[in-house]
């Protein structure tokens, strides 16, 4: 897994001095299916980013370009936005019912944490954006 990339196209939106703004087109997987105007499953949206490269010159506004990061970025991000979570709502729930709380106070504790677990991540933004690095290069260049 080691050095596998996850990619995605972009269009470049906005070139500065070392950053490259790019809105990229998330398309769940069935965006291609030829029945996805019947079907309420088919979804899109755009995300903005703002990549940090020193080539930021080597790309022009309105070009199609692709950004990468690599696998285990992925992988550290779903953990921490979802199963890190979920098994702190979940430890904290079977903990309070084991202690005797009831139902409603467990219920409403467990899911309480959430907050709290969100708001230290928020507080930590600038750490984990520095920790997951995405990069952008041309479509015809294997690295930029």
């Amino acid at each position: 897994m080691k050095g596998e990339v996850i990619t995605h196209r972009a269009k470049v939106i906005h070139v500065a001095d070392n950053y490259v703004d790019v809105v990229v087109l998330s398309e769940s997987a069935c965006a291609s299916c030829h029945a996805k105007g019947y079907c309420g499953a088919a979804e899109s949206r755009e995300k903005r980013m703002v990549i940090e490269t020193p080539l930021a010159s080597y790309f022009s506004e309105g070009e199609e370009v692709e950004v990468y990061t690599e696998t285990v970025m992925g992988i550290k991000a779903v953990w921490i936005a979802y199963i890190l979570p979920f098994l702190l709502v979940l430890f904290l729930l079977l903990v309070l019912l084991q202690a005797g709380c009831g139902e409603l106070i467990s219920g409403v504790s467990a899911l309480s944490v959430l907050v709290v677990y969100y708001v230290i991540l928020y507080v930590a933004r600038s750490r984990l954006s520095r920790e997951f690095v995405f990069k952008v290069r041309k479509l015809n260049q294997q690295k930029l």
